[in-house]
C-alpha cells in the first residue's frame, strides 16, 4: 500500500537526501502518455553588467539575483544563469537551440581578476594565491560557448523525471583585447520526445529497510510502527542482498551490488525510500562497516582525497538517449568512484532516484536507541511549538582568507533558513555574541529545534 495521509517525516531523524533542484523554477512539462513530439521555448534578458576595479584586475557583477560564477582556479571569474526544465521519466531531448539578443562589447582597462584556488573543507587557514591561467594568454574567448547543458535524471517529489539544465553565459572575456562580449539575452527552443516511462507502475512497498540480520531484531518495532501508519515497510537483510534472495546479485564489490539492489527495488517494487542502518564494525588498517560505505574520490587540496558519500545509494540513474541506465559513478573504468582530481575526472549524474538517510549503528544497543527515538519523535513532534522553530549555529568559518569581515557560517545558516517555510529562527552567530560556548549550543537544543544547521564543527567540545 502507498503511502497516504500520516506522517511526514518518514525517517525521523535520518538525513534524507532531497531532489538536488529543490528551489529551482523547474516547470514539470508534457504527461508522458502516448508518444509526442513537442518543443519550449525560453525568453531570457540580462541587466548590464556592472564593471569595477579592485587590486589590479576588474571585477564583473550582475543586478540579477540568480547569477553564479564560473570559478575555475586560474581562470576569469565571470558569471552565468542557469535554467532547469523537468520532463516526464522516458523523455527524449532531442535539440536545444540558442539565439542570441542584442550582442555588444565593452573594453576593460584591466583584465579580469582569475577565480582563487578553492578553500579545503578542512578549514585549515591557508594563503591562496591568485594566478593568471592559460586562459589569459589564449586568443579566443571564455568561457567558449554562450550555453551549455547537462540531461539527467533525478526525483521531484513523487516521481522520476528528466531534468535539462541549461547554463547560459552573459559574458565572453577576450584576454587578447581585453574586451568583453556581450548579450542582452537569449531565446532558448528545446525540442524533445514523449514517451512512456520506460520504468514499470509498481508500488508493492514505500520503504526498505537494508541492515545485516545481526540488527534484525532490533528493527522490528520501527517497521509495526511505519506499517501502523501506512508505510508499506520491507527489511532486506545484507545476508539477502548477498545471496541473491530477491534479485540477481549484481556489482563488483559490496557497495555495488547493494546499490544494483536498490536499482531492482526501485524497478520491482516501486520503492521511494531507503533505510541504511550500521556504522563502523572494527578495523584499524581497513575500516569494516556493518553496511557497505562509498567513497567519493574528490579532491579538494586538503590533506583529505576521499570523502563518505551515501548519496552513491541514492543516485541510481543517468541519462542515455532518453533512457535511465545504472550510473556507477565510475565513468573512466579504473575503480576510483565519484573521482574528481589530478588522477581522473568521473562524469556522474548527482541527482537523487530515491530518498536514502542511514543510521550508523555500531551494535544492537544502538540501533534499539534510534529506533525508539524515530519512533518517539514521529508519534510526538507534530504539533508542538518547537517543531518550527530553526537554530542556526555559525561564525567565521575560514578565518584569516583576506575578507575578516564576511562570516560564511552565518551567511550559510541564514540561507537555509531562508528555504524553510513557516519556521522561526534562532541564530547562534559569533558576530552577534549570541555564541559564546557550547553551553549556547547545548542550551537551544534542549529547548527543542525541528531543524538545526551547525556550520562547520558540530562537535559541542570543539
Amino acid at each position: 500500500m502507498k503511502i497516504g495521509a500520516g506522517i511526514v517525516s518518514i525517517m525521523g531523524v535520518m538525513l534524507l537526501i532531497s531532489s538536488a533542484f529543490a528551489g529551482i523554477d523547474a516547470p514539470f512539462l508534457g504527461t508522458g502518455e502516448g508518444e509526442t513530439e513537442d518543443s519550449i521555448t525560453l525568453s531570457i534578458d540580462f541587466s548590464e553588467p556592472k564593471i569595477t576595479y579592485e587590486k589590479g584586475y576588474a571585477r564583473i557583477t550582475y543586478t540579477d539575483d540568480d547569477m553564479s560564477y564560473l570559478s575555475e582556479e586560474g581562470a576569469p571569474l565571470m558569471p552565468y544563469k542557469t535554467e532547469v526544465l523537468t520532463f516526464p521519466l522516458g523523455t527524449k531531448i532531442t535539440d536545444v537551440v540558442v539565439e542570441l539578443k542584442g550582442q555588444y562589447t565593452l573594453t576593460l582597462s584591466q583584465k579580469v581578476a582569475p577565480a582563487p584556488a578553492p578553500l579545503p573543507a578542512n578549514m585549515q587557514h591557508v594563503h591562496r594565491e591568485i594566478w593568471e591561467g592559460g586562459i589569459y594568454q589564449s586568443t579566443g574567448r571564455y568561457p567558449g560557448e554562450w550555453a551549455t547543458h547537462t540531461i539527467s535524471i533525478g526525483r521531484e517529489g513523487d516521481r522520476q523525471v528528466v531534468i535539462l539544465s541549461i547554463q547560459m553565459y552573459p559574458v565572453q572575456y577576450a584576454p587578447q583585447e581585453n574586451m568583453l562580449h556581450c548579450i542582452g539575452g537569449a531565446t532558448i527552443r528545446v525540442s524533445y520526445e514523449v514517451n512512456p516511462s520506460p520504468l514499470p507502475a509498481t508500488d508493492a512497498y514505500d520503504l526498505v529497510i537494508i541492515a545485516p540480520e545481526k540488527f534484525s531484531g532490533a528493527l522490528a518495532p520501527l517497521i509495526t510502527h511505519k506499517e501502523s501508519y501506512g508505510i508499506a515497510t520491507k527489511l532486506v537483510t545484507l545476508e539477502e542482498i548477498y545471496s541473491g534472495t530477491y534479485f540477481s546479485v549484481q556489482g563488483r564489490d559490496d557497495a555495488e551490488k547493494v546499490k544494483y539492489f536498490i536499482k531492482d527495488a526501485i524497478e520491482e517494487w516501486g520503492i521511494e525510500y531507503v533505510m541504511l542502518v550500521g556504522g563502523r564494525h572494527g578495523g584499524i588498517m581497513e575500516e569494516k562497516w556493518w553496511c557497505p560505505v562509498r567513497y567519493s574520490y574528490l579532491d579538494d587540496g586538503s590533506d583529505e582525497d576521499h570523502f563518505l558519500c551515501d548519496l552513491y545509494f541514492s543516485d541510481i540513474y543517468k541519462y542515455e538517449e532518453g533512457q535511465p541506465v545504472f550510473d556507477d559513478w565510475d565513468s573512466n573504468g579504473n575503480g576510483v568512484f565519484g573521482e574528481w582530481g589530478w588522477r581522473g575526472k568521473d562524469v556522474i549524474d548527482m541527482y537523487p532516484d530515491v530518498y536514502v538517510g542511514r543510521l550508523p549503528c555500531r551494535n544492537t544497543y544502538e540501533v534499539g536507541v534510534m529506533v525508539e527515538k524515530i519512533i518517539t519523535y514521529e508519534t510526538t513532534a507534530s504539533g508542538q511549538s518547537w517543531s518550527k522553530k530553526f537554530v542556526g549555529v555559525g561564525g567565521d568559518t575560514y578565518p584569516d582568507q583576506g575578507d575578516l569581515s564576511y562570516y560564511e557560517g552565518e551567511r550559510a545558516t541564514e540561507a537555509a533558513f531562508n528555504y524553510l517555510d513557516g519556521f522561526q529562527a534562532e541564530f547562534l552567530w559569533t558576530s552577534t555574541g549570541a555564541l559564546t560556548s557550547a553551553d549556547d549550543i547545548i542550551q537551544a537544543i534542549n529547548e527543542g529545534c525541528g531543524f538545526l544547521h551547525f556550520s562547520g564543527h558540530g562537535n559541542p567540545m570543539s
